[in-house]
């Protein structure tokens, strides 16, 4: 992997010189809607490649919690870019790092500005996703967690590094070796970890150190591991021996005072009121979800399907040895987690996407309904 970022020394290097001479955002086309939508607006925009949608979510939350925004980008680094594209996903956690990096690469509106048109046209991977999801929840990997949870940490590094397990077994040793504790799930054992000594174990496997600098910093940013199993992934597509992009046609959506419908998720208000009423009103949904052994977990398990027919979706993804896998396995436990067998997974997922109308209509029906409320946009003071 070649260098393009210097982390701590932004103000020479040929990146940031770029983010200096790129325009800033205008204050055009604000979103009125709270920030949890607009964040959610946000990402999946630019999942999507829809730069509008992204410049006026981005802007508008700029202005409403800059925070928010901030850490949901250092989320979407890891979680959507990874390496789709490594240097960008680099880029993204140095440049917005603190604000006296922002300041010294323009200000807000310049480095959000320059970061938006470079995500809308990026490839993107979310196999750390995939990953995270399959080490906690899939039913395969339950003996990998058993054992793995009373390893010493020395035989989990070694672990590690064996090209003889499988990429998920080893991210669940690589979750142990960073420490659950630290970065706790509900799917494994409770343990101290050595995050020093499995960033050295990565780069005894050739993890370049700018990348090991920059899941560093990803971590103090962050309150989930994904940032710990970036450079094993980095370290099994650079073997890779396929690196294919996939350009895939995303259904279109509703959009009401230029909010789109998908912004309403599983992790905003009205998404969450939204998905309820779908489940209510979808009898071939609770149909296939009678094959869970019970219907207190009914609801998560619509929602995740939700997710990954819609929320996702990304335009263009890299294909690499053993991402389909991933992405296979990663649906899989994270649909699953509430008991329905991985087998019925596939099933779900299609009565859902034929489905999608209804949910869509119902967002819509609970957008309008606000409409008479919202405020007139807000301005942004430009930046000096």
């Amino acid at each position: 992997m070649e260098k393009t970022f210097n982390i701590f020394s932004p103000s020479n290097d040929p990146i940031a010189q770029k983010i200096q001479n790129h325009p800033p955002l205008e204050p055009i086309n604000m979103l009125a809607a709270d920030k949890w939508v607009l964040a959610s607006a946000f990402q999946k925009a630019i999942r999507r490649g829809e730069l509008e949608v992204a410049r006026s979510a981005g802007l508008s939350l700029l202005f409403e919690d800059k925070q928010m925004l901030y850490r949901r980008l250092h989320v979407l680094a890891v979680e959507d870019v990874g390496v789709g594209d490594i240097d960008l996903a680099i880029c993204i956690l140095a440049a917005t790092g603190d604000a006296k990096t922002r300041q010294l690469l323009g200000g807000d509106q310049v480095v959000l500005s320059y970061l938006i048109e470079r995500l809308c046209g990026a490839v993107l991977d979310r196999s750390a996703d995939h990953m995270l999801s399959i080490a906690q929840d899939h039913p395969h990997l339950e003996d990998a967690r058993w054992d793995f949870g009373r390893a010493p940490i020395k035989e989990l590094f070694d672990q590690i590094k064996s090209t003889q397990l499988s990429l998920p077994e080893r991210a669940v040793a690589a979750w142990y070796a960073a420490g659950t504790r630290q970065f706790r799930s509900d799917g494994l054992w409770s343990r101290q970890g050595d995050l020093e000594g499995l960033f050295g174990t990565y780069q005894d496997m050739g993890v370049d150190n700018t990348l090991l600098d920059a899941c560093r910093l990803a971590i103090r940013k962050m309150r989930n591991p994904l940032p710990v199993f970036l450079p094993l992934i980095w370290s099994g597509f650079s073997q890779s021996t396929v690196d294919k992009v996939e350009e895939i046609d995303i259904p279109g959506t509703r959009h009401v005072d230029g909010v789109p419908a998908y912004a309403l998720g599983g992790h905003t208000r009205l998404g969450k009121r939204a998905l309820r009423e779908f489940l209510r009103q979808c009898e071939p949904v609770r149909k296939c979800l009678e094959r869970c052994p019970s219907d207190t977990g009914w609801q998560d398990t619509s929602d995740v399907a939700v997710f990954h027919v819609e929320s996702a979706l990304v335009k263009r993804q890299r294909l690499w040895d053993g991402f389909e896998d991933l992405k296979t396995l990663g649906i899989e436990g994270d649909v699953c987690r509430n008991g329905l067998k991985p087998e019925a997974v596939a099933d779900l997922l299609a009565i859902v996407r034929e489905n999608m109308p209804l949910l869509d209509n119902i967002r819509v029906e609970i957008l309008e309904a606000l409409q008479p409320e919202a405020t007139s946009q807000p301005e942004l003071p430009l930046e000096k």
